[in-house]
Parts: C-alpha cells; structure tokens; sequence
C-alpha cells in the first residue's frame, strides 16, 4: 500500500516552470537534503526525482553532445586500464 506522500507527488515530464524554481531554489540554498529542497522550493516532487534532475539535466556543468576525441581517448585507455568500465571511477581520475 503506498503512502499518501506518494499519492501526492508528482511524476512524469517536468515543466519549464518546475525546472526554474528548482534551479531558482539550488542557486540560493545549494543541494544538500534533498528532500527540504522538495518540500521547501513548493515542488510536487519527491527529493529523489529533484536531485536526479538537478544532476542529470540542469546543474550548468552538464556537458551534452557528442565525446570529444580527447574523451573517446581517455575512455578507451581507462577500459584498457582497468578491463572494465564504471562512469564513477573514470569520474574520479579526471
């Protein structure tokens, strides 16, 4: 049986107008509870869902786009180091 916070929150697409409060929100208090973010910037959105799309689509060091050759190089001479590839572990060599 679910609760009803999770009733209550919502999911899907974001809007143009949930991405700028959100972003609005972590510009003036950064990112540290997730959940405060949720409940405090007026989202209806659970903490996980604003941090997932703090990280992956609106922090402004998110690079989109194709590798560069440079990072298709690094890529490859990490998997030759190392026989497997975890994007975390090429994170912290950079």
């Amino acid at each position: 049986m679910s609760s009803s916070s999770s009733v209550d929150t919502k999911k899907g697409t974001w809007s143009k107008e949930e991405d700028e409060i959100l972003k609005a929100y972590v510009e003036n208090h950064g990112t540290r509870n997730w959940n405060e973010v949720s409940k405090n910037a007026g989202l209806i959105r659970c903490g996980k869902s604003c941090r997932l799309r703090w990280y992956n689509h609106l922090q402004p060091d998110v690079k989109k786009g194709p590798f560069s050759e440079e990072e298709e190089t690094k890529v490859f001479v990490f998997y030759k180091k190392y026989g497997e590839f975890k994007w975390s572990k090429l994170a912290e060599e950079r």
